[in-house]
């Protein structure tokens, strides 16, 4: 689900663990704003995001709107993705498709490309 959320939209894994569902995005235009960044290293967020321009907001399609909202719904409840939770579904999803040298980070690089050919 996260990994989906971040192929769709083009989050940094960071800006994707920082988010606060219940405040960052507005489902009347499906936007996600993006202000803050979770350092994954020491597990803090940031009130700013890698770069200046990285304070943006990012539409997405309505199809995800069930994926945030379940989402959502974890957070509510007190369950956050963790980046070692992610990093460790992703390397074992990747294995078992025989892919090499790939990371979280490829997901950005994927939506950049498939952005510029829209």
């Amino acid at each position: 689900m996260s990994l989906y959320i971040c192929v769709c939209t083009g989050l940094r894994i960071g800006e994707f663990l920082a988010l606060d569902f219940s405040k960052d995005i507005d489902y009347t235009i499906n936007e996600i704003i993006i202000n803050k960044s979770l350092n994954v290293y020491t597990n803090t967020v940031h009130n700013s995001t890698k770069t200046e321009s990285g304070m943006r907001k990012v539409k997405f399609h309505s199809d995800l709107i069930p994926y945030i909202q379940e989402l959502e719904k974890y957070q509510r409840i007190g369950i956050r993705y963790t980046y070692s939770m992610i990093r460790c579904y992703f390397k074992r999803l990747y294995a078992k498709l025989g892919y090499k040298g790939y990371n979280i980070h490829t997901f950005r690089h994927t939506y950049i490309i498939f952005l510029g050919r829209l």
